[in-house]
């Protein structure tokens, strides 16, 4: 008998029943479906039958995230399974593997984080799930090529773009209502305007406000535009106002008729209703009783200066008369001839500045003669052959005067001329200077 050792033998891989280890009697192997077991000694071949290739269709049913039909059939003896996109497919241990990138691993369910920013409408949120939908709004043309969107907004139309202006305040060119082509319009500064653009602003800008102030005697007056300076004048005018200051000497005997003319300068405001001149009186002496009588007109003006020619702006007149006579043993004229002064009645109003004062004489006497002979500033002496000047080298024809319309009128006259251009002064002469240099006294009221 022969000698019969045990097997320690389990089932592995695809099984079915239960598993156990045999340790004693006999191994049976037994040939299950579609399995055909044969021994030849110690060999024992085990068989399955060919499986048959007519019509072998395997059936898909879709779900989940899945392309085309929901359900599909496929034949199972050409049916290949190959990647696509990032999906590659293979092979191994028995089982067909998918693969997808592990840098797009992502993709199968992202989250779009996605917010609306600008020019927005609606209500803002996250969006998680679902599908993402682009919507084109008004004016707005959406289109897809392939993976690219492109969003295209429609052509604006330049046909009567128009602006309509309203006028208001200080404008300029505009009517109260003005319209504008929008498509051409352009903002341009002017004067003390100046325009510039920066971060989508229209930029307005103008120098800072300056403002002029008068200080001391500097007073500045606007009138719209015109801006005037000057000196403050005093808020009370003077009454009295004399010429040339500190100085009273006789300056010449005036002729008939004679009308003498000087420059003064008053540097306040002035209210005065009469004029007066000063002078020394001579009257000619008698041995015998004497009655006489002493008729002296005197005449003044003031004028202003127009271009080249004075105006007359003020004027008066007065006789001032006397009557005197002497015994046979009287000599001397004392209680006539003596320092005297003659006024006119004249209403002054002057403010600061240049004027130029007139006055003459006319006398009518009974007596024999009668002198008077002006008092004032000497500022050009009779040592002086004349009292013009020229350039070096020019003609003496072309001489001035060194006193703008100083001197003595050139014709004889009983009255004040409206009007004295600067040829009808007589300036050649020192003498003629020196005599329109005389003083006057403008006062209001007493004469002190």
């Amino acid at each position: 008998m022969s000698y019969i050792p045990s097997i320690n033998a389990t089932i592995a891989g695809n099984t079915s029943g239960t598993l156990g280890l045999v340790s004693s009697g006999t191994l049976t192997l037994a040939g299950g479906n579609n399995i055909t077991l044969s021994q030849a000694g110690n060999a024992v071949t085990i068989s399955g039958a060919n499986a048959s290739q007519s019509n072998p269709n395997i059936t898909f049913n879709a779900s989940g995230n899945t392309l085309n039909s929901s359900s599909a059939t496929f034949n199972a003896s050409n049916m290949a399974i190959s990647g696509g996109g990032i999906i590659s497919a293979g092979y191994s241990g028995g089982a067909i593997q998918l693969s997808a990138s592990t840098s797009q691993s992502a993709q199968t369910q992202n989250v779009h984080n996605l917010t609306l920013a600008g020019n927005t409408s609606g209500t803002l949120g996250l969006v998680s799930s679902g599908t993402l939908t682009l919507a084109g709004g008004n004016n707005i043309t959406l289109s897809q090529a392939g993976n690219a969107v492109t969003i295209s907004g429609a052509n604006a139309s330049q046909s009567n773009q128009t602006l309509g202006m309203y006028a208001q305040g200080n404008t300029t060119g505009l009517s109260s209502t003005s319209t504008m082509n929008a498509t051409s319009m352009n903002f341009s500064g002017a004067g003390a305007l100046s325009l510039g653009y920066s971060a989508s602003s229209l930029q307005i800008s103008a120098p800072a406000t300056s403002s002029l102030v008068g200080t001391g005697l500097i007073n500045i007056v606007t009138n719209g535009s015109t801006i005037s300076i000057g000196v403050q004048a005093s808020s009370t005018p003077q009454v009295r106002f004399e010429w040339p200051q500190n100085q009273f000497q006789s300056i010449g005997q005036t002729g008939q008729g004679s009308l003498s003319l000087q420059e003064i300068y008053v540097p306040f405001n002035l209210t005065a209703n009469s004029a007066l001149i000063a002078g020394s009186l001579s009257a000619a002496t008698s041995n015998g009783a004497t009655t006489a009588s002493v008729n002296n007109s005197l005449y003044m003006g003031i004028y202003t200066l127009n271009g080249s020619t004075l105006s007359l702006a003020s004027s008066g007149s007065l006789v001032n008369n006397f009557a005197w006579s002497q015994a046979a043993s009287t000599t001397a004229n004392t209680s006539v001839n003596s320092m005297r002064y003659m006024y006119v009645n004249m209403n002054v109003s002057m403010t600061p500045g240049r004027y130029w004062v007139g006055a003459l004489i006319t006398q009518a006497t009974t007596y024999t003669s009668m002198g008077f002979s002006m008092y004032g500033g000497v500022g050009i002496t009779n040592g002086v052959s004349n009292a013009m000047f020229a350039s070096i080298g020019d003609n003496t024809s072309n001489a001035r005067a060194p006193f703008q319309f100083q001197g003595i009128y050139t014709a004889a006259t009983n009255a004040m001329p409206t009007s004295i251009p600067s040829a009808a002064i007589n300036f050649t002469s020192a003498s003629n200077a020196q005599r329109a240099n005389f003083y006057l006294n403008l006062y209001n009221g007493g004469l002190y």
